[in-house]
C-alpha cells in the first residue's frame, strides 16, 4: 500500500463512533487498548472520558492484583499522551509496582524533555526514589539545561550520601595496606553469604559479587557503605500484604500473571497468589543494612574486597 502524502480527512458516522466506543471497553486488553488509540487519534473522547480512562489506567498500574502485562500496557498507554502533567499520574504508581513496571514507568517519564521537571518535584516530594534513578538519569537531570532544576537534581541525589566522604576516605585507605584474602573469605561468609553469592559460596538474593568485584574499589565501598545510594533495578525491596494480613519482605523473585515470589535472606521464598494480594509496595531501603559499616571495619572490608577480586590469592 502506499504511503499517504497529502492530509487525508476521516469522518466515522455515528455506529461506526458507537462500535468503537464499545470496543474501548473490551475486556481483552489488546482490543480495548487499540480501540482507545483510536479514539485518541480521531478526538472522540471528550476531556471526562480522558480524565476517567486515565484514573482507570493509574489504577491498574498500581494494583497488586494485575498481571504484569496488563499493568504494563497500560504504562504505555499513559505514556502515549502528550500533556506533561501525566508524568505525576505515571509516579504515582511507582511505590506499588515491581521491578519490570518501575523501569517502564521510569522510561516513559524520561522519555520527553516536558517531564524532567515533574520528576525533580517527585523527587524532592518523596514520592520518587532518588535511589531509583540509574546513573544516565541521574544525569539527564543533573546536567539539564535548565541550572535550577539541575541543582534541585543534584541536592536529592547529594542526599543519599551525605556525610560519607571522611568514612569513606578511611575505608579507601585500608585498601593501600596488606590483606588477607583467607580472612576476607571467612568474613564474607559470616557477613555476606546470606544475601550474596561468590566463587561458589552464599546465596544469590542480592547481586553477584564475583562479577560486582570488577568495578573500581572505590565504587563497591559506597555500595557498601551507603546501600540505599543506588539500589540496582531488579533489587529493591517489597513489602508484601496479604488480604488475611500477613505480611511478608524480600526481593521480587518472580511475577507471573497468577502469582507473587518475595526472596528473603538464605534464598528462603515466599509465593502469594495474587487474589490473595491485598497491597504490595517498594521500599527505598536496600534489603542490605546501613549497619554493615558498624560490623566491619576499614581493613574487613579491604580483606573482603581482596578475597573477591582473587579467591585463589594468585
Amino acid at each position: 500500500r502506499a504511503p499517504l502524502t497529502a492530509p487525508v480527512e476521516v469522518r466515522l458516522g455515528a455506529d461506526a463512533v458507537a462500535l468503537v466506543r464499545r470496543a474501548a471497553e473490551s475486556e481483552d486488553e489488546a482490543i480495548g487498548a487499540a480501540a482507545r488509540d483510536l479514539m485518541r487519534l480521531l478526538s472522540l473522547e471528550t476531556a471526562g472520558e480522558r480524565t476517567q480512562r486515565l484514573a482507570a489506567l493509574a489504577t491498574r498500574v498500581g494494583d497488586p492484583q494485575a498481571a504484569p502485562e496488563v499493568r504494563l500496557a497500560a504504562v504505555r498507554e499513559i505514556a502515549a499522551e502528550k500533556d506533561a502533567t501525566i508524568t505525576a499520574t505515571l509516579i504515582g504508581g511507582f511505590a506499588a509496582a515491581t521491578p519490570q513496571v518501575r523501569e517502564a514507568i521510569l522510561e516513559a517519564c524520561f522519555a520527553r524533555a516536558d517531564r524532567l521537571p515533574a520528576v525533580v518535584d517527585a523527587l524532592e516530594q518523596g514520592a520518587l526514589p532518588a535511589s531509583a534513578c540509574t546513573a544516565l538519569q541521574r544525569a539527564a537531570l543533573e546536567r539539564h539545561a535548565d541550572a535550577d532544576l539541575a541543582s534541585r537534581a543534584h541536592a536529592q541525589f547529594a542526599k543519599l550520601v551525605a556525610n560519607l566522604d571522611g568514612q569513606l576516605a578511611e575505608y579507601a585507605r585500608a585498601l593501600d595496606q596488606p590483606r588477607d584474602r583467607v580472612r576476607g573469605a571467612a568474613l564474607f561468609k559470616q557477613h555476606c553469604a546470606a544475601c550474596h553469592e561468590a566463587h561458589g559460596t552464599g546465596v544469590a538474593v542480592g547481586p553477584a559479587l564475583a562479577g560486582e568485584a570488577k568495578h573500581p574499589e572505590e565504587t563497591l565501598l559506597v555500595s557498601i557503605l551507603a546501600p540505599n545510594a543506588q539500589i540496582t533495578g531488579g533489587y529493591a525491596t517489597y513489602t508484601l500484604l496479604t488480604t488475611g494480613g500477613q505480611v511478608f519482605t524480600g526481593l521480587l523473585a518472580a511475577d507471573t500473571a497468577s502469582s507473587v515470589t518475595l526472596k528473603g535472606q538464605e534464598g528462603k521464598t515466599q509465593t502469594v497468589l495474587r487474589r490473595d494480594i491485598e497491597e504490595l509496595r517498594a521500599s527505598p531501603v536496600s534489603l542490605m543494612p546501613e549497619s554493615l559499616a558498624k560490623a566491619l571495619q576499614p581493613q574487613d572490608v579491604a580483606d573482603i574486597l581482596a578475597w573477591l577480586r582473587d579467591p585463589g590469592g594468585g
